[in-house]
């Protein structure tokens, strides 16, 4: 059973959620295609991301920042790049949606989603790093939400 702080973490990472989608409506009138169009690629594209990094995890998906006894460390596909990229899907989704739908509050939620998705991936990775005794070395390669450059 995976310790109270996941469960904690878990939660607030569905209030951020629910939040963000029942926050307000629009906040100004005008609507430039332009923007809907970049928000609805951006959204896209984040829950193209999400999905695949879903399937690349397979049986070491779980929703707690522990790792799973028996699972293995994935590096392959886009953790090849990117450490979190269930993260990144998420953020780039919500950030696409809160344009789509021309909302500064999505977008301030998104924001803030990111700013725990930081610390929610610090308090995983502790938890990798005493699991895997090469996970120091893929942290160096590889970018924390966003790939290195």
């Amino acid at each position: 059973m995976p310790p109270l702080k996941d469960f904690l973490l878990v939660a607030f990472q569905a209030v951020l959620f629910i939040a963000f989608f029942i926050s307000s409506n629009p906040v100004f009138d005008y609507q430039a295609p332009t923007v809907l169009w970049l928000g609805l690629a951006f959204c896209t594209s984040g829950l193209l991301i999400g999905i695949v990094a879903v399937i690349q995890l397979n049986t070491n998906l779980s929703p707690f920042p522990s790792p799973l006894k028996g699972g293995t460390l994935v590096t392959k596909g886009l953790y090849r790049y990117v450490r979190h990229p269930i993260y990144l899907g998420i953020v780039l989704a919500m950030f696409g949606f809160s344009l789509a739908s021309y909302s500064y509050p999505r977008l301030f939620l998104t924001i803030i989603c990111y700013g725990f998705f930081i610390l929610k991936a610090r308090y995983e990775e502790s938890l990798l790093l005493k699991r895997y005794r090469e996970y120091g070395d893929y942290m160096k390669n590889t970018g924390m939400i966003l790939p290195k450059i």
